[in-house]
């Protein structure tokens, strides 16, 4: 694997981890104000496993 490709897939990951790590507020924040599940991972355009799944590890 190139050094490009390493750093490639790194930006990747990172992005992902900063897409999750906002996820994770957003949740947190709609369900202090009452959203049901259904709505938020409508909100985010996800799937209700999505969201339970980000729930479940900030526990």
């Amino acid at each position: 694997m190139t050094i490009e490709m390493k750093m490639d897939q790194r930006y990747e990951q990172g992005k992902n981890e900063g897409e999750q790590n906002r996820d994770r507020e957003l949740i947190a924040k709609w369900l202090q104000k009452g959203k049901t599940i259904a709505e938020i991972a409508e909100d985010l355009d996800r799937s209700e496993e999505y969201v339970k799944s980000l729930i479940c590890s900030q526990e």
